[in-house]
């Protein structure tokens, strides 16, 4: 019988932590589908001090979306109505009328 070994690759001092915004967004999109939410709100905060999030608006106003919608499945609408509202502002000044309409939405739903 073969034995399967794996060999642990050293790429300087990369440890095998994703920096990329955009790869800890869909990471953490993935978990919420999965219906967590402590694991995806550290995804999202890691990724809202990612450079993806610094330079790319778009980025930066999905991650706040998501992290709105984190905490609004924790049942903690208190906190997540701020995201919504920053990522709602951000969509409008891009003119992405659609994420802000589901910023509005999301947060039309904490009401009811």
């Amino acid at each position: 019988m073969k034995t399967l070994t794996a060999k642990q690759s050293h790429r300087g001092d990369q440890s095998g932590i994703i920096h990329d915004g955009r790869a800890l967004l869909d990471l953490a999109r993935g978990w919420l589908k999965q219906g967590n939410c402590e694991v995806p709100l550290e995804l999202l905060r890691t990724a809202l001090r990612s450079k993806e999030a610094e330079r790319d608006k778009l980025v930066r106003a999905q991650v706040l979306k998501e992290t709105g919608r984190a905490l609004m499945m924790k049942s903690d609408w208190e906190n997540s109505e701020p995201y919504y509202i920053e990522a709602q502002q951000s969509f409008v000044e891009m003119e992405n009328y659609k994420g802000a309409s589901e910023c509005a939405r999301n947060r039309a739903n904490m009401y009811f």
